[in-house]
């Protein structure tokens, strides 16, 4: 089984008040299974706020949006983690697109 691992992380932000933290994540592929997670970062130090297994829907683009609540405070970043396992040593193409930070808690959570 291959493994492949990809990190996303943004610069210190600040989060005034609980937040609703989105993004769409897109696969090219179904030979391969997704966890996709979310963590906030402070002094080399990870938190995981939001984890999901993601399994492509057909061979071609598969499309998901994620929520997760995110608390205020002061955060060296926010991290986005895509780990994929793939029966086959092929490296489908991935995306994230679309990141976004809402004042609130999410009124849809997870995807």
């Amino acid at each position: 089984m291959e493994e492949s691992m990809g990190y996303l992380r943004s610069a210190p932000v600040n989060v005034v008040e609980n937040s609703c933290f989105t993004f769409h994540f897109a696969i090219v592929s179904s030979y391969s299974m997704s966890v996709v997670r979310v963590a906030t970062f402070n002094s080399n130090s990870y938190h995981t706020v939001g984890q999901w297994e993601l399994q492509p829907f057909n061979y071609y683009i598969s499309a998901f949006v994620i929520y997760v609540n995110i608390s205020s405070g002061q955060y060296d970043g926010i991290l986005i983690e895509v780990q994929s396992y793939s029966m086959i040593n092929y490296n489908e193409p991935k995306a994230v697109d679309n990141i976004q930070l809402f004042p609130g808690e999410c009124t849809t959570g997870g995807m």
